[in-house]
């Protein structure tokens, strides 16, 4: 009634040449009537399995992925072992009271020269010359596996020293059965024996307890006191009113009693 003009669309199955049309219609133009053959654009069908068939065919493939299953379990349970070859090993344990003899022999010096040796000993074993080529020694009784730590210094011509060359020594106690054994061999006879307690046993002398000294300038010499253990920090301590310094490995050495040449320390004089 107003005589404006309309556009009308409408939706057959999103067929885009239906929607031409009715704008065409809308627009004033006649409707053009055409009988299209659409059965070449229906699909003719889809084919489908039988219900036996398809029945048969799962169970197939089940039967197929309970074997893949049952192989694949075989392969991780059968886990092959494999043997490791065994290693062999020798420790070289001395018994106590044995005689023990550490050579220096093999030190050596690109230059051929002379050599000194220094020997580093504990302090509860007792070698008489520790400036040779090779210290013996007795190795004191253990009642338990102990280790005694043994160092050797070498010097050329020159005074040139050698790094510090470390040796531990296993010492084990006597076997029971050995111990066993010495027994038997002595003969027991019948015989009385009485012994004379009247004289008492002579009693064990204490060792000397000497306390530090205050006004000492260096710290005071203790025995179980590891000195000279790094090459280059030679310390110095302070006993019995003299100074000394250590020239190498040392534990338990008194410095007052190991101060002549060839000794482990040196004696600095008084303070």
């Amino acid at each position: 009634s107003l005589g404006l003009g309309g556009v009308f669309t409408w939706t057959v199955d999103q067929d885009n040449g239906v929607l031409v049309n009715a704008a065409r219609e809308g627009l004033g133009y006649e409707l053009s009537k055409k009988v299209i053959d659409m059965e070449p654009f229906y699909f003719e069908g889809i084919n489908v399995i039988a219900a036996d068939e398809e029945e048969k065919e799962d169970d197939a493939q089940e039967q197929d992925d309970d074997t893949q299953e049952d192989e694949q379990q075989e392969d991780e349970e059968i886990v092959p072992t494999v043997n490791h070859a065994p290693k062999a090993a020798i420790e070289l344990l001395v018994i106590g009271g044995s005689r023990i003899r550490l050579s220096g022999a093999k030190s050596s010096d690109e230059d051929n020269d002379s050599l000194q040796y220094s020997w580093g000993v504990p302090a509860d074993i007792d070698v008489t010359d520790k400036t040779t080529e090779a210290i013996e020694f007795v190795v004191p009784k253990v009642t338990v596996d102990t280790e005694f730590i043994f160092t050797l210094f070498v010097r050329d011509s020159k005074g040139e020293p050698s790094t510090q060359q470390r040796f531990v020594l296993s010492v084990v106690p006597f076997a029971s059965s050995a111990d066993a054994d010495e027994e038997d061999e002595y003969d027991y006879d019948d015989e009385e024996y009485e012994y004379d307690d009247s004289e008492p046993y002579p009693e064990e002398e204490e060792e000397e307890v000497i306390e530090a000294d205050e006004n000492a300038p260096h710290p005071w010499w203790n025995a179980s006191t590891v000195y000279g253990a790094n090459w280059g920090a030679f310390e110095t301590v302070s006993w019995k009113g003299h100074n000394y310094q250590v020239k190498w490995w040392s534990c338990g050495d008194q410095p007052d009693l190991n101060c002549n040449q060839g000794d482990v320390w040196i004696d600095l004089g008084a303070y």
